[in-house]
């Protein structure tokens, strides 16, 4: 694979918004840097005035000034919505700050940052329109060639690694089980045949109704299929961090694979490789992608397709794997086909292989909670 580049950084919306959010972690660092220290101020202020709410409490760890009530504070506090900054002053704080490479521990949390606050059923949040503004792009690329350039993102290029896959899942009612009950074929073959009648549902849908209706939003129905991701430095599999749409969980149950020795993995490291499947082996699912992908991506019309993973199980391959870049890449943007017809990738975490044929387990099953002892976010294994 190809080194990461800045660029690689700023063509999908989580990218951008990672280097966003590196910038304002830079910034909150140097507090005596008053332009570049502003920033997360012009952030809340940007996502307070699109909110569009009346008045906001803004509430902060502070200690209590002497001669100064609590309600006093709260009262301070207390603001009418801004108008939303000038696109150009917030570029202007952005390029104003100074900028560091993220540690390995850093490069984590801000992959699992960005990745938990993906949503494809709705419109991009304030912080994902800011990161996407025009007058953003040349400052966002300094950031985005500082966290390329990192040695702890070195491996976010990197195919699947083959001799350590760990399955996951969480502990809740609802969730997927650690091994799904029918064969990954059969659950294929049963979510190919159910297509036609969820579109012909939406396509009368529309027909009848303008109104947005939510559907299926994801590129490929997980919940029967193994899908396994990598194990950390410490042993803990990088799903436990990058999840989409995340809750945190209480516990977390997971177990290494044994992945087959003949596997033949597809690699999904940017649009190109995601548009190569959907031209060899098309689905269309133009209706029932219609208004959650519209909302997200800003694509109002179709037509919309997704690979037939059903075929491309029956012409031989065994896996598909996104990697950490092929994510920040596509997660989210149109992705185009052929010029008419386009896709996208969602609910789709990054470095994580969906197996579309059966796997078993290797070892025992391993336990993990979270670390409160720790800062931030981490992981400890029971037992």
């Amino acid at each position: 694979m190809k080194p990461m580049t800045a660029e690689d950084l700023l063509v999908g919306p989580r990218g951008a918004r990672m280097c966003l959010e590196w910038a304002a972690r830079c910034a909150r660092e140097q507090p005596d840097d008053r332009e570049a220290f502003g920033l997360d101020s012009a952030l809340l202020d940007w996502e307070l005035a699109r909110a569009g709410s009346a008045s906001t409490v803004v509430a902060f760890a502070i200690e209590e000034p002497e001669g100064m009530a609590g309600a006093d504070i709260l009262g301070a506090l207390e603001r009418k919505s801004p108008e939303p900054p000038d696109p150009g002053r917030i570029a202007g704080l952005v390029g104003a700050v100074r900028l560091r490479e993220p540690d390995d521990r850093e490069a984590l949390e801000l992959l699992a940052e960005v990745v938990a606050q993906a949503c494809y059923w709705q419109p991009p949040d304030e912080r994902d329109r800011v990161a996407a503004l025009p007058q953003l792009r040349k400052p966002l690329r300094r950031a985005a060639e500082v966290i390329a350039s990192a040695a702890s993102t070195v491996w976010w290029t990197s195919p699947m690694e083959r001799a350590g896959q760990w399955v996951q899942t969480f502990t809740e009612p609802g969730e997927r089980p650690l091994w799904p009950g029918r064969p990954a074929l059969a659950a294929l073959k049963g979510w190919r045949a159910r297509i036609p009648a969820e579109e012909a549902r939406f396509e009368d849908w529309y027909r009848r109704d303008s109104r947005s209706l939510s559907g299926s939003w994801w590129s490929i129905e997980g919940f029967d299929l193994v899908s396994t991701t990598r194990a950390l430095a410490d042993g803990a599999p990088l799903g436990l961090w990058c999840v989409e749409d995340w809750m945190r969980p209480d516990r977390v149950l997971t177990q290494r694979i044994d992945t087959p020795g003949d596997v033949c993995v597809r690699e999904i490291d940017g649009p190109a490789d995601w548009a190569d499947l959907c031209r060899e082996h098309p689905v269309d699912v133009t209706w029932s992608r219609r208004g959650d992908w519209a909302e997200c991506t800003g694509r109002a019309a179709g037509p919309w397709v997704l690979p037939d993973w059903a075929e491309l199980a029956a012409s031989g391959t065994d896996a598909v794997h996104l990697t950490v870049r092929g994510y920040l890449r596509c997660a989210g943007a149109v992705l185009d086909v052929d010029g008419a017809r386009a896709s996208t990738v969602a609910g789709w975490d990054p470095d994580r292989t969906f197996w579309l044929r059966d796997v078993g387990p290797a070892g025992r099953i391993a336990e993990w909670e979270p670390d409160g002892s720790a800062p931030g976010l981490a992981w400890r294994r029971r037992g």
